[in-house]
C-alpha cells in the first residue's frame, strides 16, 4: 500500500521500515525526522516508480533529492550515461558482465547496494569483465566505474 507518515512531532527515524513494499509514499510534517534512508524507502526510490511526497521534516529527509541523496542514489543522474556501461544479463542471478568503453580499463568496479555500501569493489583490465553476484541478496544494485578521469554508473536487479 502506500506509505503515509504525516505530522509525527517526536519521531526522529524510520528505521524499522527495513523489509517493507510500496506503491507510493507520502512523508509530510515531521519537524524532527531527520533520516528516512532505509533500505525500503532506498529502493522505492531507486526503481522511480509511484507517487511520492517527501517535506516539511527535518534536514536529511525534507525532500525526494535528499533522502536519495542519503540513499546514495542521487548522484546517478548527474554522472556519465548508462550508455557507457552496459550490464547484462539484467536482472541476473549468479554472474554479470559489463562492457564499457576502453577509456575505463584502468578503473575500479564498485557495486553498491541502494544505501551507498560498497559490496563489490575491484580493478578492471579489460572492456568486458565478468563479476560473481550470486553471494549478493536480492535487490537494486548500482555499479560504479571511477577511472582517472571519469565515473560511470548503471544499475541491475538481483534476482
Amino acid at each position: 500500500g502506500v506509505l503515509l507518515i504525516n505530522s509525527n512531532p517526536a519521531l526522529t527515524s524510520l528505521t524499522g521500515l527495513n523489509n517493507v513494499t510500496y506503491i507510493g509514499i507520502e512523508i509530510t510534517n515531521n519537524p524532527l525526522l531527520s533520516d528516512c534512508a532505509v533500505q525500503s524507502i532506498c529502493e522505492y526510490l531507486a526503481n522511480g516508480k509511484g507517487t511520492t511526497h517527501i517535506y516539511g521534516n527535518a534536514t536529511g529527509c525534507n525532500s525526494i533529492e535528499e533522502v536519495k541523496d542519503a540513499c546514495g542514489i542521487t548522484s546517478v543522474e548527474n554522472l556519465a550515461s548508462e550508455s557507457s556501461l552496459t550490464i547484462y544479463p539484467n536482472p541476473a542471478s549468479t554472474i554479470i558482465i559489463t562492457e564499457t568503453p576502453a577509456t575505463y580499463t584502468q578503473s575500479l568496479l564498485s557495486i553498491m547496494n541502494v544505501s551507498g555500501q560498497v559490496m563489490i569493489a575491484r580493478q578492471i583490465t579489460e572492456p568486458n569483465t565478468q563479476v560473481d553476484i550470486s553471494n549478493l541478496s536480492s535487490g537494486v544494485y548500482f555499479v560504479r566505474l571511477t577511472g582517472e578521469m571519469n565515473v560511470a554508473m548503471g544499475k541491475f536487479i538481483k534476482k
